[in-house]
């Protein structure tokens, strides 16, 4: 009991300070968004003139809020992809399924491993109520939703990614 309670205490705060730390992201990510024009006009009229790149605040301003913007709509697309292609397989529950898409969307790599996680459990239980017994029609569903995420993983990092977030900060995609 001493080993495990000695492992749990670990693994229990590193779960913590993920979620603490995805949370303040996410909520300066919102404050940014919602008041960066002010921030920025702040900064313009109360830094000294001598210490004040507009140059720097103003490029600053675009590629973050690019950057933002970009992912914003990558993700809404992913979500969007996500919660289709499951009620297309009929995985139970795709609308759940795609806003967890969306919202992991924004953890690079590690979020779509969760999200296609979660999208192979639900298709592991279709149509068996509280009851999971694993057949063989679940497990082709299974394989069927991992290869779908496959290739939306593809379609979204090789192909719309770089172009929308290219876009959004003014970069060439494939530099992006």
């Amino acid at each position: 009991l001493t080993n495990l309670a000695n492992n749990a205490v670990p693994l229990l705060r590193s779960i913590f300070d993920f979620i603490i730390d995805f949370l303040v992201v996410a909520m300066l990510s919102i404050y940014f968004h919602l008041d960066g024009s002010r921030i920025m006009g702040w900064l313009h009229d109360n830094l000294p003139l001598r210490q004040r790149s507009l140059f720097l605040l103003d490029t600053l301003e675009h590629v973050v809020g690019g950057y933002i913007r970009g992912q914003f709509t990558l993700s809404f697309l992913i979500g969007l992809l996500v919660g289709l292609g499951m009620a297309l397989l009929q995985v139970p529950h795709p609308i759940l399924l795609g806003v967890l898409a969306f919202f992991l969307a924004f953890i690079p790599v590690l979020g779509t491993f969760i999200s296609a996680a979660a999208c192979i459990l639900f298709a592991l239980t279709q149509n068996q109520g509280w009851v999971v017994s694993l057949t063989h029609q679940s497990w082709v569903l299974a394989v069927i939703v991992l290869v779908y995420f496959v290739a939306v993983h593809a379609f979204e990092s090789h192909i719309v990614g770089p172009r929308i977030v290219g876009h959004a900060v003014g970069i060439h995609p494939i530099i992006a």
